[in-house]
């Protein structure tokens, strides 16, 4: 009897291609899961930089006798605190105290930065963005506070100036009558940081939305317009965590604002009153 040779049969052509739909099917189902996951860790590493900060300007103001955090003072005796900011003013009461005693060329705190906008993504000098005290943010990019040799700096969190001191607008008539005077009068639910294009903000019901931005700029990108300037709430309105992003509280509960239109809905300042109709959010 003859022995009959076996022959290995190969995938068909068939075979292959419906070996590489099945692949095809499962990375479309994995991929989206993955980048799911990826924000929610990055949202909340964010949140939980809030939280340190809003712990320390709560140690701050225990400090000080419930007075609100001095952005700056008018102290002649010592000028250059001025430009100290409300960054090297909070350094002593978290685990950045090395960044109290030296804040030198884009010396920084952890707790001061966002990981959707590392410092990967700056660019020095970008002609959008800079400004006469530094460099604005953008939704995916840290700001530069370069104020003076004193203090020089980088973050991506952002502060409610309403809830705090600055000699420079205390006595100002259009910002006087809207400031807390204690930190003991902020109510709960006001926020007092968040994901930001700047070291500050003046939020007002009365400022326009993104949308309202020249043509041509990625608006909630936080690529500049006129608006960082003028129309404060723009510098909280990016895209930073897919259209989110992340807030601290007086109450120091932090949570996402997962429609950015709801930010003028918030109690920004002591008088504030939200606008009738909500601004229009720019299609992206």
């Amino acid at each position: 009897m003859k022995n009959k040779t076996r022959v290995k049969k190969g995938f068909t052509l068939i075979e292959l291609l419906v070996v590489i739909a099945i692949i095809a099917v499962l990375l479309a189902v994995i991929l989206p899961a993955l980048r799911l996951a990826k924000s929610q860790a990055i949202r909340t590493v964010c949140l939980a930089n809030l939280g340190q900060v809003g712990k320390a300007l709560e140690l701050y103001t225990f400090e000080h006798d419930y007075k609100r955090l001095a952005l700056r003072n008018n102290d002649s005796v010592n000028p250059g605190e001025w430009d100290y900011y409300w960054m090297k003013k909070l350094a002593p009461y978290s685990e950045n105290d090395s960044f109290a005693q030296e804040s030198g060329e884009f010396q920084t705190m952890k707790m001061i930065h966002c990981p959707a906008a590392p410092m990967s993504k700056f660019i020095p000098a970008d002609p959008d963005l800079v400004n006469p005290a530094g460099q604005y943010g953008s939704a995916a990019a840290p700001w530069h506070w370069n104020r003076s040799a004193y203090m020089s700096t980088t973050g991506a969190l952002m502060f409610n100036a309403w809830v705090g001191y600055d000699a420079y607008y205390e006595n100002n008539p259009n910002y006087s009558p809207y400031l807390y005077k204690t930190w003991l009068d902020i109510t709960a639910n006001t926020p007092i940081f968040g994901d930001g294009a700047w070291t500050v903000a003046w939020p007002r019901g009365t400022d326009a939305s993104p949308v309202a931005n020249p043509a041509g700029y990625n608006n909630l990108q936080g690529r500049y317009s006129p608006g960082f300037d003028t129309q404060h709430m723009q510098r909280f309105c990016l895209d930073r965590h897919n259209k989110r992003i992340n807030l601290i509280y007086k109450d120091l509960h932090a949570d996402t604002i997962g429609n950015l239109q709801n930010l003028w809905t918030l109690r920004w300042h002591k008088d504030y009153v939200p606008p009738t109709d909500l601004p229009d959010m720019p299609e992206q």
